[in-house]
């Protein structure tokens, strides 16, 4: 099946809310199921998300989103806030294509790199992004908006040692 990655559309939000909800079964069985399940991305989020041109999906050949991509902006560099591809579509590049679109917006726009933060211990996590060429950000080498996402991410009942922020210079 071919996939095409573009700009996502109001009429696709809620759609986006069920394959991020969707991809969370993925984390069934693993030491995070419980910290995935319980929180979703809400649709004011999406929509503004949508409004600063920072929402991309991943969609088939009928053009129906199948995965998504959503990037805030923190400390002055583009950051993959979610990245979201329904199982039934997974292990097909579509995760890429869609990192490699937002490096590209953010490059087109003048950030110097991307950010993320994600699971170290889940192969589908810091092990992809790092063959992407993200690397590992220190812990003491983050800064201050770098360490409030951390605290919020713990706030939400996320087990920050197991995760790791990510930078990929542009």
């Amino acid at each position: 099946m071919e996939y095409s990655t573009r700009h996502a559309r109001y009429d696709e939000l809620d759609l986006l809310r069920e394959i991020e909800q969707d991809a969370s079964t993925l984390f069934r069985g693993t030491a995070h199921e419980s910290e995935i399940t319980a929180s979703s991305l809400s649709l004011d989020f999406l929509t503004e998300r949508l409004r600063s041109d920072q929402l991309w999906v991943a969609a088939d050949t009928d053009d129906i989103p199948v995965g998504f991509a959503a990037i805030t902006v923190i400390d002055g560099l583009a950051h993959l806030y979610e990245l979201s591809v329904a199982p039934a579509h997974g292990r097909r590049g579509i995760g890429k294509r869609l990192v490699l679109a937002v490096c590209e917006w953010a490059k087109q726009n003048g950030f110097s790199a991307v950010t993320l933060s994600t699971y170290s211990d889940i192969p589908w996590n810091a092990p992809f992004y790092e063959r992407i060429g993200f690397h590992a950000i220190n812990e003491n080498d983050l800064s201050q908006e770098m360490l409030a996402l951390r605290r919020r991410e713990a706030e939400d009942g996320l087990d920050i040692s197991r995760r790791v922020i990510m930078k990929l210079p542009l």
